[in-house]
């Protein structure tokens, strides 16, 4: 599974997608981590990224990213499984 860093890396090297870092105050970005599982949450895609879910699950998955298609259905969010690190409820 890959990491967060990378992640963020592959979105920072994408020309339409450039600017985002790896800082969770930003809008529109979020984590959580249940168990051992560490999500990012990436919110309103399509005006954030200017790029539709489908299209950008689909990239994601291409990069070997797990991405979970069934995450909140009909809405522009997506939810991404990463390796393991220290995110929002890491600790309960």
């Amino acid at each position: 599974m890959k990491s967060k860093k990378a992640l963020f890396e592959f979105l920072s090297e994408q020309e339409a997608w450039r600017g985002i870092k790896q800082d969770f105050n930003l809008t529109n970005v979020s984590n959580e981590t249940y168990g051992k599982r560490s999500m990012i949450y990436l919110f309103n895609v399509n005006t954030r990224f200017n790029i539709d879910r489908s299209t950008m699950e689909r990239e994601l998955k291409a990069e070997g990213f797990k991405v979970n298609s069934q995450y909140w259905p009909g809405t522009q969010h997506i939810e991404i499984e990463v390796s393991y690190f220290k995110g929002h409820h890491w600790d309960e």
